[in-house]
């Protein structure tokens, strides 16, 4: 089973996020790896952010992994 990543980036202090960020370029087989990858893009966000940004907007990060749906071939034939 493949895992897709989405990093949602928010400030608790004018309740808004902005549009989801999807992992298409990389799959993860496991659960375990597509969580781990989550919490480092999350720190290396954070750390781009700074920390006066992330402060001042009360940054909140949140992520998710979800399984990746497989296009399944259809039957050609008679």
């Amino acid at each position: 089973m493949n895992f897709i990543l989405t990093i949602i980036v928010c400030s608790a202090i004018h309740q808004s996020c902005l549009q989801p960020m999807v992992r298409m370029d990389k799959t993860f087989n496991t659960w375990a790896d597509c969580m781990r990858e989550g919490y480092k893009d999350s720190a290396d966000i954070m750390e781009e952010l700074g920390d006066r940004t992330l402060n001042d907007l009360h940054t909140v990060i949140k992520f998710t992994c979800t399984t990746k749906k497989v296009k399944k071939p259809t039957e050609t034939g008679a």
